[in-house]
């Protein structure tokens, strides 16, 4: 790994977050945050929670960053189309402490950066039933320029969301589906004008979806970045020479990648012939490589991956992170994950800095974070 020469601004990074009401938490207070940070603590104890709140904070309140969660949690039921095929219908309560999604309901994101102003993301289910039904509908931003019309029924309860203090806020139904158009109505005449931000990359590693794989790669395919991808794969597998895509756009996009390796003749096979290890390491090195909001997410970090890899893992992910002035939010449950993120740190004491373990108490309303130094007591803990 190189010097302070990789060091970024941390300007826009959050160093303090506070979630009031947001699902498990009743209040949760995370400070002295950095750039790297790894949430660990016991089951339920909502290291999860804090990468999905970080996630619709750092999305500027896009309630797409909700519905997300909610589809990746399995938060949904199953509703009937016109022609008879079925659509997931996310079911937004459960983002709520309590869940009783009887009305009243609130909960408040707030985040505090290096440098700039707090942002804060204030939800709350509301009784719109008596909203006019011709209500002008809301186009979702995609992009800089381009929008996406939603329409729908019209809902009896929805959830307003509003970013920051004095901004129009959004009416989103309590149960959403979008599949097709006609699934949503947005129940607000206008929407603060400034575009929203697109929703952070989140890479689950019992569910990396497909699409979003696909969407990282058009980004670097042409791009210097895929040398960084191909690099990272290199030090599992040093006999890696290249990446492409197989033609065949029917199959699944991991089925497409086509790893060139060279082992006294050129050859090719898909990525995943070379293990999960290497497969979980390529999603990784691509979100870290192409997310486009400057801050990566990760759940089990480590999974699928040897212990003897993962200080490897994370060298690649600090290097990358200070090299693109990324913030990277992360969860595990192991101690071997600690322990290669703590011989990285050692090994490099220019990134020591940047490093935090935050751990999470069930029902507790502060994180203790744990710098580089302090790592040592958090794996002992």
């Amino acid at each position: 790994m190189n010097d302070d020469s990789l060091r970024g601004t941390r300007a826009s990074m959050f160093t303090d977050v506070r979630m009031s009401g947001f699902r498990c938490f009743e209040d949760l207070r995370l400070k002295d945050l950095g750039r790297v940070n790894l949430m660990v603590g016991e089951n339920g104890a909502g290291k999860t929670s804090v990468l999905e709140g970080v996630r619709l904070l750092r999305a500027g309140g896009n309630p797409l960053a909700l519905l997300a969660s909610a589809l990746e949690r399995g938060e949904y039921d199953s509703e009937e189309d016109d022609d008879g095929s079925s659509e997931r219908a996310a079911i937004l309560r459960f983002a709520f402490h309590g869940r009783h999604g009887q009305g009243g309901e609130r909960f408040r994101i707030e985040g505090h950066e290096a440098e700039g102003p707090s942002r804060t993301i204030d939800a709350e289910i509301v009784d719109v039933s008596a909203n006019d039904p011709e209500a002008p509908l809301l186009g979702a931003p995609v992009g800089a320029r381009g929008e996406i019309e939603w329409h729908g029924m019209f809902p009896d309860w929805a959830i307003r969301l509003r970013l920051d203090e004095g901004s129009a806020s959004v009416d989103v139904p309590l149960e959403w589906s979008r599949g097709s158009a006609r699934r949503l109505r947005l129940m607000a005449p206008r929407w603060d004008a400034r575009p929203r931000a697109e929703v952070p990359v989140f890479l689950r590693a019992n569910g990396v979806d497909d699409a979003v794989l696909g969407q990282l790669w058009d980004r670097v395919a042409a791009t210097p970045l895929k040398d960084d991808v191909i690099g990272a794969l290199q030090h599992l597998e040093g006999s890696i020479r290249d990446i492409d895509l197989r033609s065949d756009p029917r199959l699944p996009f991991r089925s497409r990648v086509a790893v060139r390796i060279e082992n006294g003749e050129s050859s090719s096979a898909p990525i995943g012939s070379f293990g999960e290890g290497v497969a979980w390491l390529f999603a990784l090195a691509l979100g870290a490589a192409a997310t486009p909001s400057r801050l990566l997410l990760v759940d089990d970090i480590d999974a699928e991956l040897h212990h003897r890899v993962m200080a490897h893992m994370w060298a690649m992910v600090i290097e990358t992170a200070r090299r693109r002035d990324l913030q990277v939010f992360a969860t595990t449950h192991s101690i071997d994950c600690i322990t290669a993120l703590r011989r990285v740190c050692a090994q490099t004491p220019t990134v020591a800095d940047e490093i935090r373990v935050v751990r999470l108490v069930k029902g507790g309303h502060a994180g203790i974070t744990f710098t580089a130094d302090e790592l040592d007591t958090a794996i002992e803990g």
